[in-house]
């Protein structure tokens, strides 16, 4: 038995589907996973059974991925000085990176996910100098930068890449652009899709049930995070151009706060858009997602962060949520971007639109042809997203690295 540090730093453990599926993977193989991760993200009732004698989890700390990696020896003492200061003040007699590193010895692997998931992975592995592994689900990529902060992210991500020994994205088309951003040589890398493992569950009436929509409703879901990135404010104008037997359910997977609700309440959509943001587990999310009959995707790329530029309009492989759709059989309704184009409609799973007026139009087109579009979209997640035929081969070379 090996053991395994996975080092995540956003709490998004449980939402990732493919760090679920490698995290399920090396639990199989019988592998011991620990888990960094910030405080109460993965607790018990969160944790899968399954995980509880293989996989432990401790808090993520901020300092694990020191803010400055630059300036003389007495600037590093200054802030040496000042973080023992609050460790003390926290009760730690001894820095938890110190601890961190003196543990480290003990992982076959050390694997960081995204920026500062593997700058902090790097930190902790300084003394053991165990494989370093990078997933990468989030690309930082330099033409993009703007301010001192995100340049100084990507210096310290740089020198965590140059002590990376295996390398994980999701399509060509992201492992080109982060090969080419980051002087990284295409044979260090492995691609693995963004999906869930395959449930192979059938359609049912859990939204409906859960949220008392008539059966005679046709339901088109979104599911995933609330932000202008993901199209969320789009959604009241986009209702208004589909059939009145249509409604949008819209799945935040945690409790809406004051503002998020009032900002939907304030839309006068005739009960088009009825709200799910009760917290649901991983293992039940599928059978969530298969009660509905159109899955939608209207990522919109903008200026914003870093991680809503290029990262996004090259996004590809590496949604979640198309996954989820396509592995349930749900045509999929996507805005019309390069990556999702080719994948979209060249698979046959759905349909694209330019603007928000042309979706009407395209829901009819679904819901007229949905058992065509239903049996393309599934094919479309066992030929190209089916864990099984990638998170298999990354684990053996993971294996292969740490013996």
């Amino acid at each position: 038995m090996r053991s395994f540090l996975i080092v995540e730093t956003c709490g998004n453990v449980s939402s990732n589907p493919t760090t679920m599926a490698i995290i399920d993977e090396l639990v199989k193989r019988g592998h011991h996973v620990d888990i960094l991760t910030p405080a109460g993200t993965l607790n018990d009732s969160s944790r899968p059974q399954r995980w509880r004698e293989y996989v432990s989890v401790r808090d993520y700390r901020p300092d694990f991925a020191s803010t400055q990696v630059h300036g003389g020896l007495a600037a590093r003492f200054v802030r040496q000085a000042k973080s023992t200061v609050n460790h003390l003040r926290e009760g730690n007699f001894v820095d938890p990176l110190v601890t961190e590193r003196r543990n480290a010895s003990q992982y076959s692997c050390i694997i960081g996910i995204d920026p500062l998931g593997i700058i902090a992975a790097d930190q902790i592995n300084q003394v053991a100098c165990r494989p370093l592994i990078y997933l990468s689900f989030e690309l930082l990529l330099r033409h993009e930068l703007e301010s001192e902060s995100e340049r100084d992210l990507k210096r310290r991500e740089t020198i965590a890449i140059g002590n990376t020994n295996l390398f994980m994205l999701q399509d060509d088309e992201r492992c080109n652009l982060f090969c080419k951003d980051n002087a990284v040589s295409r044979e260090r890398c492995l691609l693995v899709p963004v999906a869930p493992n395959d449930c192979g569950l059938c359609q049912n009436q859990y939204l409906q049930e859960k949220l008392s929509i008539p059966k005679s409703q046709h339901i088109v879901l979104y599911q995933g995070s609330l932000a202008t990135w993901s199209g969320r404010d789009d959604f009241a104008e986009m209702v208004s151009y589909w059939p009145d037997n249509v409604v949008l359910v819209v799945h935040s997977r945690v409790p809406l706060g004051t503002r998020m609700r009032r900002y939907f309440d304030s839309f006068n959509t005739m009960g088009k858009i009825v709200i799910s943001d009760q917290p649901i587990s991983a293992d039940d999310l599928p059978m969530l997602t298969a009660s509905a009959d159109i899955g939608l995707a209207p990522y919109r790329p903008g200026p914003d962060h870093w991680t809503h530029g290029d990262n996004l309009r090259y996004i590809g492989l590496a949604s979640g949520k198309i996954a989820y759709y396509a592995m349930c059989g749900l045509p999929i309704l996507t805005r019309r971007m390069a990556s999702l184009t080719e994948i979209i409609e060249g698979n046959g799973a759905g349909l694209c639109y330019d603007r928000l007026a042309d979706t009407g139009e395209l829901v009819r087109k679904l819901l007229a042809n949905r058992e065509r579009f239903s049996q393309m979209s599934r094919e479309f997640y066992l030929r190209c997203l089916s864990p099984e035929k990638y998170i298999g081969p990354f684990c053996d070379r993971m294996e292969r690295l740490a013996s």
